[in-house]
């Protein structure tokens, strides 16, 4: 058989070891023990002098194309470049405006009434978006990962970590809160449909569960009152969020002044 197919790997594939599981006793009382047999056959070497096996490619083909028209497939048509920034980004309003629309039914399935934030982080977010047609690879581009969508209920205490971790790192893409960011919490400004975020006694951060676990040192997420799995990585909620927001015409990406950062003292 020719080697074709892996052409672009070099090495060796080691001969093989044939690995058999003995477990001893109907009851399972013993620790299963592994056991390595080298098998009698010479290394085989890979390099790039290999040629292509007509038969592999004829059988990966079909797979090839549906794969291709899958991420060529076109889901919005955007008016301007997204791109990441700080304190606020047109790519990150638009992620976290997607979400935030994605995530919206979910309010009506609970029982815990509070208001929905989205929550994403700034180096979660791996290129821009271009101006013109958006194609589901340039979203797995974004969004290479396989975090699922997670929401998580936090206490006002917590709410106050979400103010302080969005002051040291000036400024995360979110959603659905606005910001005055000083140099502290006493010098920072948040609100919450149009009401001081301090009012609230709790609130629905809409995030990843890399984030939703602590990750990029979220702290203030990792033990909330409420935790919910929604159904869908956070691509997939972007991906048909953005289908059904571009299908209402081109989109444009833009900042809003959702989080400003004010000088207070020398």
């Amino acid at each position: 058989m020719k080697l074709g197919i892996y052409n672009n790997i070099n090495g060796f594939l080691a001969g093989g070891l044939l690995v058999s599981l003995f477990i001893f006793g109907p009851s399972g009382c013993r620790q299963p023990e592994l056991v390595a047999e080298a098998l009698p056959q010479p290394l085989l070497r890979i390099e790039r002098t290999a040629g292509l096996d007509s038969s592999m490619e004829r059988y990966i083909l079909p797979y090839r194309e549906q794969l291709q028209q899958r991420l060529q497939e076109v889901v919005a048509v955007l008016e301007t470049e997204a791109t990441k920034g700080r304190p606020e980004s047109t790519l990150g309003n638009l992620v976290c405006d997607v979400l935030l629309r994605e995530a919206a039914p979910f309010a009506d399935t609970i029982s815990i009434k509070a208001p929905l934030v989205v929550l994403m982080n700034h180096g979660g977010l791996r290129a821009p978006l271009p101006r013109g047609p958006v194609n589901v690879g340039h979203l797995y581009e974004l969004m290479p990962f396989e975090n699922r969508l997670t929401a998580v209920l936090i206490s006002a205490d917590s709410i106050s970590g979400l103010i302080r971790y969005i002051i040291t790192k000036n400024g995360e893409p979110v959603s659905g809160l606005r910001l005055v960011l000083g140099k502290n919490l006493e010098e920072s400004g948040c609100w919450i449909q149009d009401r001081p975020c301090k009012q609230w006694p709790a609130l629905w951060i809409i995030t990843s569960d890399y984030l939703a676990d602590g990750g990029d040192r979220m702290a203030f997420l990792r033990n909330p009152l409420r935790r919910y799995d929604l159904g869908l990585t956070v691509r997939e909620a972007l991906i048909q969020g953005l289908r059904k927001w571009g299908a209402e015409g081109p989109l444009k990406p833009s900042t809003d002044g959702r989080i400003t950062i004010i000088s207070t003292g020398p």
